[in-house]
């Protein structure tokens, strides 16, 4: 959508610079947004190093009430079933870990970004012990910013229409028409 205003606003300020666009940056542009977009949807579900976005595992075990525990706690359990001083320093070296000394006792999933609710939506408003906080603040504040982006192009769209001046009132009829559709989008 920034990038669709951002097209209006050229258009509107620079007509004859959008009659000799070519339509390969238009296709360029939106084939670099949608990336962008994939890029941002598909991330949590990489597996990083450092089970960045898992939160939760479900590990059915004798030692807590649930079967599902934090990620946190199995990382505990791992460092002190370790038998070295040293701790457990990657995700994948947690996993593998708790699946040498609990063979009959596996992980069998990983809750994280999307699948924390029932409906396997991102949670956007999440406190700063969840796993994934910054993620979250980051796509908040980024909509935030394109969103501010739109209503300034917009009202400069808005200021160029209404300092135009038309002669006929043919014209001013369909200014009065750009305003009004300007004002509800």
């Amino acid at each position: 959508m920034a990038s669709m205003s951002t097209f209006r606003l050229v258009s509107i300020y620079k007509p004859f610079t959008t009659t000799t666009l070519k339509f390969k940056w238009i296709v360029v542009v939106g084939v670099l947004c949608w990336l962008f977009s994939f890029l941002f949807a598909f991330l949590p579900w990489t597996q990083l190093k450092s089970g960045y976005f898992v939160s939760e595992v479900w590990f059915p075990n004798h030692f807590f009430k649930s079967d599902t525990i934090s990620k946190n706690d199995l990382i505990t359990i791992a460092n002190q079933v370790s038998g070295s001083n040293s701790s457990c320093q990657t995700w994948f070296k947690v996993k593998e870990t708790i699946l040498d000394k609990f063979q009959y006792n596996e992980i069998k999933a990983e809750f994280g970004f999307y699948s924390q609710t029932s409906v396997c939506m991102p949670r956007f408003y999440a406190s700063t012990t969840d796993s994934a906080w910054v993620f979250c603040t980051f796509v908040i504040t980024l909509n935030f910013i394109l969103f501010i982006y739109m209503v300034v192009v917009y009202v400069l769209v808005y200021n160029k229409v209404t300092v135009t001046k038309f002669s006929t009132s043919n014209r001013k009829d369909r200014n009065e028409d750009m305003q009004k559709r300007i004002s509800r989008l």
